[in-house]
């Protein structure tokens, strides 16, 4: 699939996530996120984050689907 992507021969990609700001950045990794030590550290850690980021960057079009809550659109 990520050869596909690199040739820009997919044109749709889908994404989930937990949140997404006013800018359309997609949070998928948690939420709760505070600075200890020089870390971050989240409240609640997501799984499955892993390959969004090329989705995101390499196909021509994204789609984030997400449940619709006022509290998931910060």
């Amino acid at each position: 699939m990520f050869s596909l992507l690199r040739r820009k021969r997919i044109d749709l990609g889908f994404l989930g996530g937990s949140q997404v700001d006013r800018y359309g950045n997609l949070n998928s990794t948690g939420i709760g996120p505070r600075v200890e030590g020089g870390f971050c550290v989240f409240q609640k850690w997501f799984e499955g984050s892993g390959d969004k980021a090329d989705i995101a960057s390499m196909a021509n079009r994204t789609i984030i689907m997400m449940k619709h809550e006022g509290r998931r659109f910060v």
